[in-house]
């Protein structure tokens, strides 16, 4: 079995002493020389083991001041989600997958735990996508920003987070696929009925109406993606007449 090093050891005590909020009120951990004293080892030791929390996003070596806790836990769960879909080639199909078990569950908990500023946020949203002329950027920007809206009106962090990491593949997702000519929400409304549900506090049919709006983004997806299949074999096809 392979020997853990000392200064991950050390690191995962500094973890503890930042979990227990053992450092001063501008967020700052003892000093380098008070650390190497507490654990008792090197120097480099304390070094490489603050390197190790800094490259996970947790600390900051502050030039003069010290080591200063980044509270960005949420953040660091963000950047390995995204880090994992960008190196792992999550398929389409995986996502759409995640969005069909999260995103129902989210409008099913925003709608018991919103809030009037939760609410707001998301009418602002849906009226700029009602009121848009085509499906442009700011229609695509509304679109994402209202479901995560809805998660982060959950008040579950795992959840926003989780949300927030996927949401610039769904972007080109999105833009990638061909739209209507007229902007879809004004022509279906299925965020206009999510938001009555939330609004009215309907856990269930909140949730339903998700399920109904990310059921007709994967049809759509997989029908465009057919297409786009027979005008390839098509046009594979026509190549092979000419020869």
């Amino acid at each position: 079995m392979k020997r853990k090093k000392l200064s991950d050891s050390v690191a995962e005590e500094i973890l503890v002493m930042i979990k227990n909020k053992e450092y001063d009120s501008e967020g700052f951990l003892p000093s380098e020389q008070k650390l190497l004293e507490k654990f008792e080892v090197s120097r480099v030791t304390v070094r490489e083991a603050v390197k190790t929390l800094e490259v996970r996003g947790l600390v900051k070596r502050i030039h003069g001041k010290g080591i200063l806790v980044v509270d960005n836990t949420a953040n660091v769960l963000i950047r390995s989600i995204k880090d994992l879909i960008a190196t792992e080639g999550t398929s389409l199909d995986e996502m759409l997958e995640v969005r069909d078990i999260v995103e129902p569950k989210c409008a099913e908990i925003a709608a018991i735990r919103r809030t009037e500023e939760d609410l707001l946020v998301l009418r602002e949203k849906l009226e700029i996508m009602e009121s848009c002329q085509a499906m442009d950027n700011k229609y695509y920007d509304a679109d994402l920003d209202f479901h995560l809206g809805i998660a982060r009106a959950t008040g579950n962090t795992l959840l926003s987070s989780l949300i927030e990491a996927y949401t610039s593949y769904m972007r080109k997702l999105i833009v990638s696929t061909p739209q209507s000519k007229v902007p879809i929400e004004q022509e279906f409304h299925y965020h206009r009925n999510i938001l009555n549900e939330i609004e009215k506090g309907d856990s269930e049919k909140a949730a339903e109406k998700m399920s109904m709006h990310l059921s007709a983004t994967r049809l759509n997806v997989q029908t465009y993606n057919a297409d786009k299949s027979l005008r390839k074999e098509s046009k594979v096809m026509q190549t092979k007449k000419q020869y």
